[in-house]
C-alpha cells in the first residue's frame, strides 16, 4: 500500500514539472525519471546535483543501461516521499532558468539578425542596414559620396 501510495504520489509531483517525464512502476519499489540531458547535462551529473545541491538520494539511469533517466526509491513514509519531489521540483526550477535565459538570449539576438535582413530587403526602415553585404558595397561604389547623399539609390 505504501508503495503504490508514493508511487502515485510521485508520478503526480513530478508530472507537473515540464522537464520531467514520470515512468509508472508495475508494482516496483522505485520509478523510472526521464529527463532531456540539453536542459540539464547527463544523468551523472543530475544525479550528483540533486545529491549535493537538495539531498535527495537516486540512482543515474545509465547504471541500467537507460541514459537520460534517474530510478527513485519508493519505499520511505510519504511525507519524505513528497519533500524529495518538492525538492527535485525545485532543483529543475533552479538549473532550468539559466537554459531559459540564454533560449530568451538567443532568441532576442534572432529576431535583431531577422530586422536587419528585413531592412537589407527594403521590408524594414529606410535607415541602411549597420552590416555590410555584397549588395551595400557594390551599391555604395556607385553612388555619390558627398554628404547629402540620402542613402538611396538612384535607380
Amino acid at each position: 500500500k505504501l508503495l503504490a501510495s508514493n508511487a502515485a504520489t510521485v508520478y503526480e509531483k513530478l508530472s507537473r514539472v515540464p522537464e520531467l517525464r514520470p515512468l509508472k512502476p508495475q508494482g516496483a519499489m522505485y520509478m523510472m525519471v526521464g529527463f532531456d540531458p540539453s536542459l540539464f547535462g547527463d544523468e551523472t551529473k543530475f544525479v550528483r546535483g540533486l545529491i549535493s545541491e537538495e539531498s535527495v538520494y537516486c540512482l543515474p539511469g545509465s547504471a541500467f543501461s537507460l541514459p537520460n533517466w534517474f530510478r527513485l526509491v519508493l519505499a520511505f513514509p510519504n511525507e519524505i516521499t513528497t519533500e524529495a519531489c518538492e525538492r527535485i521540483a525545485a532543483y529543475c526550477t533552479r538549473h532550468l532558468r539559466p537554459c531559459v535565459e540564454r533560449l530568451e538570449a538567443a532568441m532576442s539576438i534572432k529576431k535583431k539578425n531577422k530586422g536587419v535582413r528585413n531592412e537589407e530587403n527594403g521590408q524594414g526602415s529606410e535607415e541602411s542596414s549597420p552590416i555590410a553585404t555584397d549588395d551595400n558595397e557594390s551599391s555604395s561604389n556607385n553612388e555619390n559620396s558627398s554628404d547629402d547623399n540620402d542613402g538611396e539609390n538612384d535607380e
